[in-house]
């Protein structure tokens, strides 16, 4: 689930929003007040711009994706600051203290924010359960801790289904799928 809590008034000088999930902005710009979106240890400090962030709590992967103009990613742990251009994401993992900035593709972003393609790039099973389950609707448990191990890259272009995910990803990951209702356990 998703969250979004912003004052009912911005003070003068900044723009602060808190979020967690899985949420894309537009944001407009402003030069007399910044934006800033506070999410589990992470500040983005927008520029006016389109991104996408990705950062739930009880979760150490964070994500933060720039389509248009400009943004900075500040950890709190690490008092640093990032820069991002239009293309590139900015990968972190708080468990591991892992930051990883990288491009990706601006045509599978668009179309994976329009719904159009889900696309796990070297995403572990928690963090897929985790989308998957946002994005249907189901609950998806992940029964053996030795399969949380094992990263996925994988791109879902033609609108497949819950059911049919993840029986590419269990034969990809080794594991297998039982549907109790509307709930899917993953086994090894």
């Amino acid at each position: 689930c998703s969250s979004v809590v912003y004052p009912e008034t911005f003070n003068r000088n900044e723009r602060k929003i808190f979020a967690t999930g899985d949420i894309y902005f537009e944001v407009a710009g402003d030069e007399k007040r910044r934006f800033v979106v506070s999410s589990n240890g992470l500040d983005v400090i927008v520029h006016g711009t389109e991104f996408h962030l990705y950062s739930f709590p009880g979760l150490d992967n964070q994500e933060v994706e720039l389509a248009q103009g400009s943004v900075s990613v500040s950890l709190r742990d690490e008092k640093s600051e990032i820069h991002l251009d239009p293309g590139e994401k900015l990968k972190y993992n708080k468990g591991l203290n892992f930051i990883l900035k990288e491009k990706f593709d601006s045509y599978s972003f668009y179309q994976q924010m329009s719904g159009a393609q889900i696309l796990f790039d070297n995403d572990g099973l928690l963090e897929i359960t985790r989308k998957l389950s946002n994005r249907f609707g189901n609950k998806i448990v992940v029964c053996d801790d030795t399969l949380l191990d094992q990263t996925y890259f994988a791109s879902f272009i033609n609108g497949e289904g819950l059911q049919e995910i993840l029986a590419v990803l269990s034969k990809q990951g080794g594991f297998s799928v039982k549907k109790v209702g509307d709930d899917y356990l993953l086994m090894k």
